[in-house]
């Protein structure tokens, strides 16, 4: 029995008005076999046989070679399922029609109102399929990126984009590509695009993303030091989506660098709230705690984080510099003492700079020995800690070992030639060492690094003085000064010592037993019981050091005196008059 389907010639006619005319951009290749495969088509479907003309336009589909062409090959096929009524077979042919060409010229008025739906179906179905791909392209591009295999990460991102130009997803991650490599412009047209497509979505999850491109926004001005941009977007971030606690945390950092501390105290305790549990946002809170004056509740809030992680040695040392700006050494030693403990071979480094807190905690007590020897284990853990050397031959120079001082304080400055202090500290000891040259050379440096250094300017005229002194008596065209044969009595600056065996009491300096009223001792400050431990650059060992020095020290010069008052340095000009 003959199943093949007539129809009227009427309703024939009706269908072929309906037909969609060719594209000029969908015709078929010029071969005769796909030509004649067009031919056929075209009178099966006058004779009425509407079956076969499908199934050759399906031909015709799969032989095409330009993309218009195949899929108005698919429109056509389905527009006849159609009109047998087999819509889910036509339905299955525009998927694959849009599939092929998401931008076919669909033109309802050539088709009925059921065809069009059918359309927008298929439609919405290639869209569906499409976002699948794309997701499917963003989490390969995730997981390059991880491995960090960028270009190939590029390549899977960039194909998500192919398929849905609009992901906001894809675009996102481009633009951290782009930061991770330092293009910081072309990120920024990425993220600022990621903010304009979820601008106008109210989901959770564009919310959400719109809050980190704004945050990464942020981040780019913080590093450009731009902190009024950087805030703006912050707060934009904080805006969009009030949980990220990113944009919270980097709201309150800027405003730190801004001086602004209780914006600074409110954006972290926000962050805080959202992650209570995040022992990096209590180090940054007590941070700002401190810094608004606040330095009580910064302690209180780093030892309620210890209690949950009792083994973080950041949070250790967090809780050090608390203490320590609090002007309580012991309690600061003790905490930088608990970061070595949980850090024991340095390999979080967080255990070489608690070493060198505890270095500087006791080369400000006077403990020159105790300071060497954490400054030392600082650097055996990292010998590339240039403020390891710089304590450790502060120690070296105060306990009156010149030779090891110089060549810590010289690899201090090799390693960060930019620090004034460095090298300003490093003439000292030279001086001290009476290496004047290279003294002076420091002192220069120094001088260049901090033209504003009065410290550099007066010790490079004295070393610059001697220095002609010195080049003179070699010359012969001036006597060398005689020595003193007696020193400067203690009683011309009104300083009397305390006589001890400093040696046997394991003691160093020179201990203040008297001070005259109205003298140049008390002008300078100094009182009963201070500790007198450097004269100029000379470390004393004793109070006989002190008159020493005092031999080599005409009336009229200054000298600079460090002295222990209650456990903590001080420093004081003592005018010989």
């Amino acid at each position: 029995m003959d199943h093949k389907a007539h129809y009227p010639a009427a309703l024939l006619l009706a269908w072929l008005i309906l037909l969609p005319p060719p594209m000029g951009a969908a015709q078929p290749t010029d071969t005769a076999e796909v030509a004649n495969l067009h031919r056929l088509a075209g009178e099966r479907y006058a004779e009425g046989d509407l079956q076969s003309a499908t199934q050759l336009y399906l031909e015709i589909a799969q032989m095409e070679t330009a993309e218009g062409a195949r899929a108005q090959a698919f429109v056509t096929a389905s527009w006849l399922q159609h009109l047998q009524q087999k819509d889910l077979a036509a339905l299955d042919s525009l998927t694959q029609a849009l599939t092929i060409d998401p931008q076919y010229p669909f033109d309802a008025s050539h088709y009925n109102r059921d065809f069009e739906v059918l359309y927008q179906r298929a439609l919405d179905e290639v869209a569906r399929r499409r976002q699948r791909q794309a997701a499917q392209k963003v989490q390969e591009g995730l997981v390059a990126m991880e491995a960090e295999q960028d270009s190939v990460a590029r390549l899977r991102l960039q194909e998500a984009l192919d398929l849905t130009p609009d992901s906001a997803v894809a675009v996102y991650n481009l633009a951290l590509l782009d930061l991770r490599q330092g293009a910081e412009e072309q990120a920024m047209t990425g993220l600022e695009r990621v903010a304009a497509l979820t601008f106008n979505e109210d989901s959770t999850s564009a919310a959400s993303l719109r809050a980190k491109a704004q945050t990464s926004i942020g981040i780019i001005f913080f590093n450009r030091s731009e902190w009024q941009d950087a805030e703006a977007a912050f707060l934009e971030a904080t805006r969009a989506y009030p949980e990220d606690v990113l944009a919270w945390k980097s709201l309150g950092l800027v405003r730190l660098e801004q001086d602004n501390y209780p914006g600074a105290v409110q954006a972290l305790q926000t962050a805080i709230r959202i992650e209570p549990e995040d022992p990096g946002l209590a180090m940054d809170l007590a941070r700002a705690l401190i810094d608004s004056a606040r330095g009580p509740e910064a302690v209180d809030l780093l030892t309620a984080s210890l209690e949950q992680h009792s083994q973080n040695a950041a949070l250790w040392s967090s809780l050090g510099r608390a203490h320590r700006q609090l002007g309580s050494p012991e309690q600061a030693a003790l905490a930088f003492q608990r970061a070595i403990e949980a850090d024991a071979d340095n390999t979080e480094d967080e255990a070489a700079p608690a070493a060198v807190q505890i270095a500087w905690i006791r080369y400000q007590q006077g403990s020159y020995d105790a300071a060497m020897e954490s400054a030392g284990q600082a650097v055996r853990w990292d010998p590339g800690h240039a403020a390891a050397w710089h304590v450790l031959g502060l120690a070296q120079q105060a306990a009156g070992d010149l030779d090891a001082a110089a060549t810590s304080l010289d690899q201090a400055t090799k390693l960060e030639p930019t620090r004034a202090d460095f090298f300003l500290d490093l003439g000292h000891v030279l001086v001290a060492d009476n290496a004047l040259q290279p003294a002076e050379t420091a002192f220069s440096r120094a001088l260049s690094l901090d033209p504003e250094s009065e410290a550099a300017k007066r010790n490079l005229e004295i070393v610059r003085g001697r220095l002609v002194t010195e080049r003179a008596i070699a010359s012969g065209s001036k006597a060398a000064p005689r020595a003193r044969s007696k020193p400067i009595p203690p009683k011309k600056i009104g300083l009397r010592f305390v006589e001890l065996n400093y040696k046997k009491l394991n003691l160093r300096g020179a201990l203040v037993n008297e001070v005259n009223k109205k003298s140049p001792a008390a002008r300078a400050g100094l009182r009963k019981g201070d500790l007198v431990l450097w004269v100029g650059q000379y470390g004393l060992m004793s109070d006989k050091d002190f008159f020493e020095y005092l031999k080599r020290s005409p009336p009229g010069e200054t000298l600079d005196l460090q002295y222990l008052r209650d456990g903590k340095m001080y420093q004081a000009t003592l005018e010989l008059r």
